[in-house]
């Protein structure tokens, strides 16, 4: 009986910490960032079209994956989230920034830079959108402190990230461009499940963008095609990526 307990004790300290391993490492912790971030930019209006994790090819052959995308009127606002505590150094044209928490300092690549290199992923299949329609956005936790110098682009906090997208205020993308843009992201957004792994994507479109979608007979998701299907409850649309895509239209 006591070598039944001991066992059991054991593989409660193992199973403690596992799970205590997983909390802290740095993709939960970055994962954890990015559902903060999302939940943040579900508040826009409705005429800002929001895509999460998106998985795309790069020049390489390889891929790159984009936190956030903000499709809108007034721009494209492609958005990297970060999840660091302490104290940030960096200058904005430098490769590396420090990070300095209890006492400690930390080499992180430059998060601007890192960014520039996915929206050029991006730029590939938006070839006549210039720098002038996209804007590169890197956000940190309210409680981080800054210390930046020399910086272009957008350096913030998760609270003032929604109000940051807003001080855009010309439009500058007509509703066809961004139905043009939208596409592209759908055409290009990998979900095939081996090569995202652990990657969830979350998408919110406008009205207006669904609706524009589905007159069309696509997926508002993934832009696939929408399939006519017989359900226990009669007929229904579902989208031709299926179980990748599970978007579904009565």
């Amino acid at each position: 009986m006591q070598i039944l307990i001991a066992i059991i004790i054991l593989l409660a300290c193992v199973l403690f910490l596992y799970f205590k391993h997983k909390l802290n490492s740095a993709s939960h912790k970055g994962k954890v960032g990015e559902r903060r971030v999302y939940s943040r930019l579900l508040d826009l209006p409705d005429e800002y079209n929001i895509f999460d994790d998106v998985m795309i090819p790069n020049k390489n052959g390889k891929t790159t994956q984009i936190d956030h995308i903000v499709v809108s009127p007034y721009g494209i606002f492609v958005i990297e989230t970060k999840n660091y505590q302490g104290i940030i150094i960096g200058n904005g044209s430098a490769n590396d920034w420090k990070q300095n928490i209890w006492g400690n300092e930390y080499k992180l690549f430059n998060p601007a830079i890192q960014n520039y290199a996915h929206i050029a992923a991006l730029k590939q299949f938006l070839p006549k959108y210039s720098h002038r329609f996209i804007h590169n956005i890197v956000t940190f936790p309210n409680d981080t402190k800054l210390n930046l110098f020399g910086i272009s682009e957008h350096v913030v906090h998760y609270n003032n990230l929604r109000p940051t997208i807003l001080t855009y205020t010309n439009r500058v993308l007509t509703d066809g461009q961004m139905y043009e843009v939208i596409n592209a992201i759908h055409a290009n957004n990998i979900l095939d499940k081996e090569r995202r792994k652990a990657h969830v994507q979350s998408v919110k479109l406008s009205v207006a963008t669904k609706n524009a979608y589905t007159s069309n007979g696509l997926c508002p998701l993934c832009g696939g095609k929408l399939m006519l299907r017989n359900g226990k409850y009669g007929q229904f649309y579902g989208c031709s990526n299926y179980p990748n895509c599970k978007y579904t239209k009565k």
